[in-house]
Order: structure tokens, then C-alpha cells, then sequence
């Protein structure tokens, strides 16, 4: 049976991804991005002071962690094996839990900023998920470019093997 495969070019930005040692790197990418896209968002950026970094860091503790409990807990749990639909139903029932506890924070330490609740619960749920969706997309293309690895070098080996049969 012949498989043909899509031929992925090496790049650098395929590397970044894919490479253990940037496997640092990416993630210091990845948190300083987001800590500097949450800093300036509308919700923080109307703060002064020390108010402003405690209303921040109510925002990037929770967001960071359900990033990296979906990266090393539910992706390799659930979704690598197979249960996607568990999967999906963990992830909501999470980032639900999330948001609630953040709201809920919100609410008791910032008790002015919650009149109009509705719309930024509503992107909260919109930034989250598209987040999520881009650090297990992340997750599944490094896993297709290990077993694209694999394949190659099986299929080198089996070559190999091949040649030294009809050598002898």
C-alpha cells in the first residue's frame, strides 16, 4: 500500500514550531505575547496603578493555566487517543469554570467594571477558545511532523533492508 504525503518544507518557522530546542522559546513566545495582548486590552488599560497589574494578573493566571492544562493534560489524554468528544465536553466544562471564577473575582475586587457583563463574558469565551484552538492546533502539527518523521525513516530503513535481501 503507497501512501503519498504531504511534503512539508523545512523552513525556520517549521523548525520554531516543531524542534525541541525551541521548545523555550516558544513557549517565552507565547507568554509574553499573551501577557502583552491582555496588558493593553480595553479591560486592563482602564485601570491606573497597582489595580491595574492586580486586575491583569486576575486575567493571565487562569488564561495560562487552562492554556497549558489543555497543552500537557487533555491533548495528550484525551484528544491524542482518540476521545475527542470527552475532550470537547472537558475543554468547555473548564474554560466555563474559568471564566465564572473569573468573572467572579471580577466582581468581588473590581465591583465598577462589571455593568456591562454580558458582551465581555462573550469575548472572554471568544479570545479563549480561539487561544485554545491555537495551542492544540500547535500541539497536532508538531505530532504529525514526528510521525512524518517516522514514516520516512521506516520507509528508509525498509529500503535498506530491501537492498541488502536482493544483495545476498
Amino acid at each position: 500500500m503507497q501512501y503519498d504525503s504531504l511534503e512539508v518544507q523545512d523552513t525556520k518557522v517549521i523548525r520554531f514550531i516543531t524542534e525541541d530546542k525551541y521548545r523555550l522559546l516558544r513557549h517565552v513566545t507565547l507568554l509574553v505575547g499573551l501577557f502583552g495582548v491582555l496588558l493593553y486590552s480595553k479591560d486592563i488599560i482602564e485601570y491606573h496603578g497597582a489595580v491595574r497589574y492586580l486586575k491583569f494578573f486576575f486575567i493571565y493566571i487562569p488564561v495560562v493555566a487552562i492554556l497549558y492544562t489543555n497543552m500537557y493534560i487533555l491533548v495528550p489524554l484525551l484528544f491524542f487517543k482518540g476521545r475527542y468528544l470527552v475532550y470537547l465536553i472537558v475543554l468547555f466544562v473548564l474554560t466555563f469554570i474559568t471564566l465564572m471564577l473569573m468573572t467572579m473575582a471580577t466582581v468581588r475586587f473590581f465591583p465598577g467594571s462589571m455593568s456591562d457583563e454580558s458582551p465581555k463574558l462573550l469575548r472572554g469565551v471568544i479570545i479563549m477558545a480561539s487561544v485554545i484552538l491555537v495551542t492544540t492546533m500547535i500541539k497536532l502539527f508538531q505530532r504529525w511532523m514526528r510521525d512524518s518523521q517516522k514514516i520516512i525513516e521506516l520507509n528508509s530503513i525498509r529500503m535498506q533492508m530491501e537492498l541488502n535481501e536482493l544483495k545476498n
